[in-house]
């Protein structure tokens, strides 16, 4: 909730507003919530503030009570949201829909294609976060997810 991805679920959740009642819950890292969206009250907003990642038990344990809808609607294959939404299905047997706006991999399969030999081993921390193991395990279990929701051109 302290970058742009808030937009896209703000969006959403403006959309779905039409028919159900919403809320966008998530983490608060760093300083607090996106700047654009951060005075607007037309969309509930439910949060744990982190301040920087990993989080802990605890705080996991606060995200997942926070999470209280009907449908737990994911926004990416990412821990913070489709690994909370997994957790939560799993806990409370609720519907889980997977909303996967770009292909997080082929982001970073092509920025390791662009740059040199030098850079990708200065840049291994980076290329970790979409390469690591459970950015992997994740991604095996989008079909545990009872819709999907995919927007990628090329």
């Amino acid at each position: 909730m302290s970058s742009n991805c808030l937009g896209r679920a703000y969006l959403l959740a403006k959309i779905l507003q039409r028919r159900y009642e919403v809320e966008i819950v998530g983490l608060v890292l760093g300083s607090g919530i996106w700047g654009p969206i951060a005075d607007l009250d037309d969309v509930k907003l439910r949060f744990v503030k982190v301040g920087k990642a990993p989080i802990s038990y605890w705080q996991l344990k606060k995200l997942l009570g926070e999470v209280t809808g009907d449908i737990v609607y994911a926004s990416k294959p990412l821990f913070t949201s489709f690994g909370i939404g997994l957790l939560k299905k799993l806990s409370d047997k609720k519907p889980l829909i997977l909303d996967i706006d770009d292909w997080e991999r082929g982001f970073a399969k092509e920025l390791w294609q662009r740059i040199s030999p030098v850079y990708r081993f200065l840049f291994l921390g980076y290329s970790t976060l979409y390469h690591s193991i459970p950015f992997q395990i994740l991604l095996t279990l989008c079909y545990r997810s009872k819709e999907h929701v995919v927007a990628y051109t090329r």
